[in-house]
């Protein structure tokens, strides 16, 4: 059904995205890719918390953009965003330092 192209939203898994070949192929087929708009990543932060020793997958995230024409923006998402998991984020994801940020007053001094 995603192949057919049934779905206007299709969430996965970095995992999904980096380690199964079929779903590589068909992201990457231009009969699919011409239709996506977006790519989200939904708790970016977990690139640079998690990528190293828990999900391994998420370390290797920008890699997605090897599959996809460069026309398709990413858009990276988080509540918990220090300076430097940010940095890494743009780095991995490779998104220019000039692209906008937007921060919505999350003022959570907790974390």
């Amino acid at each position: 059904n995603i192949r057919k192209g049934r779905y206007e939203i299709v969430l996965t898994s970095p995992e999904m995205v980096l380690g199964n070949a079929h779903f590589q192929a068909l992201i990457a087929s231009s009969k699919f890719s011409s239709h996506i708009t977006r790519v989200f990543v939904d708790e970016c932060h977990c690139i640079s918390q998690w990528g190293a020793n828990f999900r391994l997958a998420y370390a290797y995230l920008g890699r997605i953009r090897s599959f996809l024409p460069s026309r398709i923006p990413f858009t990276a998402v988080s509540a918990t965003l220090p300076p430097d998991v940010l940095a890494d984020i743009r780095r991995n994801l490779d998104i220019d330092k000039t692209a906008l940020f937007i921060n919505l007053g999350n003022d959570r001094p907790n974390i």
